[in-house]
């Protein structure tokens, strides 16, 4: 698969993990540059070719650091005259496909992940078509906390994709979410989803549980990697930057911060405001190219610790699960009561500071710097995050 790092190619991946151990045949279906068919260990894999060239099948250079971006009026193009999104383009090419509907014919079982939210519409009718069983797993919502601005200022792109969303959730025998935020929003509007919806978190990456933490630097080192905007459009680097900037301020910290993923031109802008600022003030900032994943994974316990920003409420991002098998301090900056911030109650590596205060309280940055600098540090990796835990959930709900 392409973007192999990306977090919907790691959670389909254990998808597809889960459901080998469960005796299913597979059959994937993938975007790509060309039309193929390859067999894998685990089944069979098929390649439908991307008319509009979203999904080349090499990766960028993981040396790019300057996330690609489209020129705003193309962007909005594309989310206005596609609905729900451009890759329903691919998926009607999906279903013209004889290799892809004469395996949906044989299949018991279709299941997609959103985002992009185009897959579920095209699985819908491959399952229609074949009288397969249909599972919807949605990584993020689609109406509620949307990926996508436009449904956030269009009333009427809400009420097309409504439509779709209503249709395809209906049609669905299971659908998963990633967080009880998520659940309660969604029976707050469809309550008749009740006996359907589970939630569905994701899980620790295999083999990363880090029982004893590797010794660390004299430097005080924080650690941060992803996205910003380009993860969902408010989640702004300032927001996680600002307090620990502030704290600089107040207390004469020497801090080095480390981010690394790929960043909109805007993260960067407002990154090298920080940036600035901080070497006023004796810290550093660095901005680096994203690690392979096994890197960073690595790279998580040599840090003092950890950040993260979640600019939602329901969202549990997938980094967070990346974090905890570290058991190094985590600080997030998230809505208070959001899915992150309930975590916290059980979680004690897990520092939170209220998204949007009228004054700035650094108590909790303060004490997961304290934390940082300590070597006994309690902390907690839950089994319920765990690959087995999710494994039995997700077979059980099959």
């Amino acid at each position: 698969m392409n973007r192999r790092n990306h977090v919907g190619v790691l959670r389909v991946r254990r998808f597809i993990r889960w459901l080998k151990i469960g005796g299913y045949n597979i059959v994937l279906v993938r975007a790509g540059e060309r039309d193929c068919e390859q067999m894998c260990s685990w089944g069979k894999e098929i390649c439908v070719r991307d008319p509009l060239g979203l999904h080349p099948n090499k990766e960028a250079p993981r040396q790019m650091m300057q996330r690609k971006e489209y020129n705003p009026i193309v962007e909005f193009a594309s989310r206005t005259l596609f609905n729900p999104d451009p890759g329903i383009v691919w998926g009607r090419k999906v279903l013209k496909s004889q290799n892809v509907c004469a395996a949906a014919q044989k299949a018991d079982l279709i299941l997609s992940s959103s985002p992009p939210e185009s897959c579920h519409v095209t699985a819908m009718q491959l399952a229609r078509e074949s009288q397969s069983k249909l599972c919807i797993d949605m990584r993020d919502g689609w109406l509620d906390e949307p990926l996508k601005a436009s449904l956030d200022k269009s009333a009427s792109q809400r009420q097309k994709e409504g439509r779709l969303e209503a249709q395809v959730l209906a049609a669905a025998q299971n659908i998963f979410v990633t967080s009880e935020v998520w659940k309660n929003m969604m029976l707050a509007r469809l309550p008749e989803l009740t006996t359907k919806l589970s939630v569905l978190t994701n899980c620790y990456p295999p083999d990363s549980v880090s029982s004893n933490p590797q010794r660390r630097k004299d430097e005080l080192v924080l650690l941060y990697t992803g996205q910003f905007r380009g993860s969902k459009y408010n989640n702004q680097p300032d927001l996680l930057l600002n307090p620990v900037l502030e704290m600089v301020k107040d207390h004469r910290l020497s801090l080095k911060i480390l981010l690394y993923g790929k960043f909109t031109r805007q993260d960067l802008t407002d990154i090298d405001m920080i940036k600035r600022s901080l070497n006023e003030f004796g810290s550093k900032l660095e901005t680096h190219s994203p690690l392979e994943h096994d890197a960073m994974l690595q790279a998580l316990p040599q840090a003092h610790g950890l950040l993260l920003l979640s600019a939602t409420m329901a969202s549990l991002p997938a980094k967070l699960f990346e974090y905890l098998p570290s058991r190094r301090p985590i600080f997030a900056v998230t809505p208070e009561n959001s899915a992150v911030w309930k975590l916290a109650d059980q979680i004690p590596q897990l520092h939170v500071m209220p998204l949007m205060q009228e004054k700035l309280e650094l108590a909790a940055l303060k004490k997961f710097l304290d934390a940082c600098q300590e070597d006994d540090n309690i902390s907690t990796v839950p089994e319920e995050f765990s690959e087995n835990y999710g494994l039995h959930k997700f077979l059980n709900c099959l």
